[in-house]
């Protein structure tokens, strides 16, 4: 170790205990006695995870965002209306924790429970998002995501508008839902 006095063993498992001694050597090659043995344990790291969301900008005005996933921060899947994210502005929602460095996780966004939740693309029925704490070099990680549509189609746009009057009865009424609904499908 000359000249340095100090040893860093970054090839270790996070929770295996490591015993350590040091023995010193001259320059001819004469070794002295083992030093005192030392044990350590190695944590993990804690990394600030910020879980910062945009939505869409029909969400309704009055709906809280929730995330939830299958880690105990996220409430391990339990009721999805259990961990509110907070409000930036119209359409971005955050929240943050503290994680352990290496922690992968699954979650989703939630309007309250589960049948309005973000769906989209392969973000439907029991598929989740994905993502691995990462301690990188400052110990704060930002996971930014969209979500595109609720599970819940949701009026963004109608004809007659909002609070119309004297509205002809031939008008025909138009709605526009934030996704699309299969005829097929629709009860």
């Amino acid at each position: 170790l000359a000249p340095t006095t100090i040893y860093t063993d970054t090839d270790v498992t996070t929770g295996q205990t490591y015993y350590y001694v040091v023995q010193a050597m001259d320059e001819s090659f004469n070794r002295s006695g083992y030093s005192n043995q030392v044990e350590a344990t190695p944590e993990a790291k804690l990394v600030d995870v910020t879980f910062q969301v945009t939505v869409p900008d029909w969400t309704p005005d009055d709906a809280t965002v929730y995330i939830v996933g299958d880690h105990s921060e996220l409430c391990g899947w339990c009721n999805p209306q259990t961990v509110a994210m907070t409000q930036l502005d119209d359409v971005t929602w955050t929240r943050s924790f503290s994680m352990a460095d290496g922690v992968a996780l699954q979650y989703k966004y939630t309007r309250g429970n589960w049948d309005v939740n973000e769906w989209w693309g392969e973000i439907v029925s029991t598929n989740n998002r994905s993502a691995t704490v990462d301690y990188g070099t400052t110990g704060t990680q930002l996971i930014a995501d969209t979500v595109p549509y609720w599970r819940d189609p949701l009026v963004i746009d109608h004809f007659p508008g909002e609070g119309a009057t004297g509205v002809d009865t031939s008008v025909v009424l138009s709605v526009t839902l934030s996704r699309y609904l299969d005829p097929a499908t629709i009860i």
